[in-house]
């Protein structure tokens, strides 16, 4: 299978119910925007929507969401679209069980996130590897 689902830029999906958290990612990662087609949900069910119609290399969701489970985003993400690298974010204590709970997620981010740690994620897949987050969440 292709290392990238998408054709041309590679496409990753933040996703948070925090606007001006998402605000903040806007705003910082606009500058891989050269390189990546970077989109932006304030849910579970925003987020849905658009991998309806777009595969994404990347999904980083938050865990702690209303309505809809982080978890379950990435859950049916992954049955859209398998080749997903998905990465919690999490501002309470996570630890390895919870990437073993959920199916195909690569790891976990701490709250506040480092920005320099989703940079390297993306880079990492445009390389064509994944990255797993260090430290993870502990």
């Amino acid at each position: 299978m292709n290392s990238h689902p998408t054709i041309g830029k590679p496409r990753a999906l933040i996703v948070d119910d925090t606007p001006s958290l998402l605000s903040c990612f806007r705003l910082l990662l606009h500058p891989m925007e050269r390189t990546w087609e970077l989109l932006y949900a304030t849910g579970g069910e925003e987020a849905l929507d658009i991998v309806c119609d777009k595969a994404l290399d990347v999904l980083i969701c938050d865990l702690n969401m209303p309505f809809m489970m982080g978890s379950e985003v990435v859950s049916l993400v992954l049955l859209k679209h398998p080749n997903t690298d998905c990465y919690l974010m999490t501002g309470c204590t996570a630890d390895d069980s919870l990437v073993s709970a959920v199916c195909g997620l690569r790891g976990i981010f701490q709250k506040p996130c480092d920005l320099g740690q989703i940079r390297a994620v993306l880079e990492a897949r445009t390389s064509g590897c994944s990255l797993v987050p260090t430290p993870l969440a502990a």
